[in-house]
């Protein structure tokens, strides 16, 4: 399954649950054909395009900001039906969430390749403290006759019968599986070579989760698969997942929203966060076009100057005379006998001097490389 979204009317359901105090009991998980064709969640959905049935929950649990449970289809209930959508339900009738699940055909009854569908759901949820998911006594345990048709039977040496993994198989040395594999790909991840694997019988094999639990894991959609969650910083119940305990002992998910992962230098504690910088650096300052020349003034400074004289009366041929003299005894008048000086300009000398300077921010709001973006996940165990 690609992932559950909550829907509209579930939401509402679990706020008003959580503004009284109460809450939501979800009891079933139904599931449908998708009116024949693969379909995509909306949060608008009230129901299920075509549901063909509905199951109770073998296990379920309500943490901080997180819900889970599991569920069992029994496939010869529904034989030819193919597998496409899956919703949860309340004790109500609200579909509080809603989800796509790739066409799986079930077959039918007494095919070896498939008895049961086990989907495994984890949603994280605001309030989801006010979320009870709801199991039901008479399907979370199995009787032995059951048991023996549903797993492995060992006798001495030999074990026989259907092989479901759901979780972990730890195996040391070599693992051989006989005759045709019933099912579309087995998918194997290894971080080292241990022994061998053989495929050689009629066997099922769902998935092989084998990443390392609290390893996080880029992921390409924006819903997390089924066992896994997605890192944004919640809390976890570290009893219902032990192993994700061993690698967060805290019971809380690094926040991988907008952050890389870096190799541990030495002397640093793991998981602590280390905020964006840049490397301790200057910056060089030249100022182009520096002028030694000179500089003009601005235009003024005109006057003229004046002597205080007399008008001599007797020129030296004896006339009228119009030369002026300086006596300090007699009265005199202004008279102008210097040229005047009209408005003017200096040149002004400029030697070293400076200019303050200023360099303008450039670059992203923080420090990145190029990249692309993804979800993290991790399993949960």
């Amino acid at each position: 399954m690609s992932g559950l979204i909550l829907t509209t009317a579930g939401a509402a359901a679990i706020e008003a649950a959580y503004q009284a105090g109460t809450v939501v009991k979800i009891t079933l998980a139904a599931f449908g054909d998708g009116g024949g064709k693969p379909i995509t969640p909306n949060p608008g959905a009230t129901a299920l395009v075509n549901k063909f049935g509905d199951a109770p929950f073998t296990g379920g649990a309500s943490t901080e900001g997180m819900i889970s449970g599991q569920t069992v289809i029994e496939a010869r209930k529904y034989p030819g039906k193919v597998l496409r959508e899956v919703g949860l339900l309340s004790a109500d009738g609200v579909l509080v969430a809603y989800g796509d699940y790739p066409d799986t055909v079930l077959p039918a009854d007494g095919a070896p390749v498939m008895k049961e569908i086990i989907i495994n759901f984890v949603m994280t949820l605001t309030h989801a403290e006010s979320v009870v998911i709801e199991v039901d006594p008479n399907v979370s345990a199995l009787t032995i006759s059951e048991a023996d048709k549903r797993y492995v039977k060992k006798s001495g040496d030999v074990m026989s019968g259907k092989l479901h993994v759901q979780n972990d198989i730890a195996v040391d040395g070599e693992v051989s599986i006989g005759g045709a594999l019933g099912a579309n790909t087995l998918s194997i991840a290894k971080t080292a070579q241990i022994g061998s694997l053989t495929v050689n019988d009629d066997v099922y094999v769902g998935s092989a989760p084998l990443m390392p639990v609290g390893a996080p894991i880029s992921w390409p959609l924006s819903s997390p698969p089924p066992g896994y969650a997605f890192m944004l910083g919640q809390g976890f119940d570290k009893a219902i997942y032990p192993r994700l305990a061993q690698a967060y002992p805290s019971g809380v998910l690094p926040d991988m929203r907008g952050n890389t992962i870096k190799g541990k230098p030495d002397g640093r504690e793991l998981l602590t966060f280390e905020a964006d910088g840049n490397k301790y650096h200057g910056h060089g300052l030249e100022i182009d076009s520096t002028d030694l020349g000179t500089r003009q003034t601005t235009p003024g400074g005109a006057y003229q100057l004046k002597l205080r004289s007399y008008r001599s009366n007797t020129s030296l041929d004896g006339g009228e005379s119009s030369r002026h003299s300086i006596d300090q005894e007699r009265g005199f008048a202004d008279f102008g006998l210097i040229e005047p000086l009209p408005s003017h300009t200096h040149d002004v000398p400029i030697g070293w001097h400076s200019h303050g300077g200023r360099i303008n921010p450039d670059g992203n709001p923080e420090t990145t490389v190029k990249n692309i973006a993804f979800n993290y996940i991790v399993r949960l165990a």
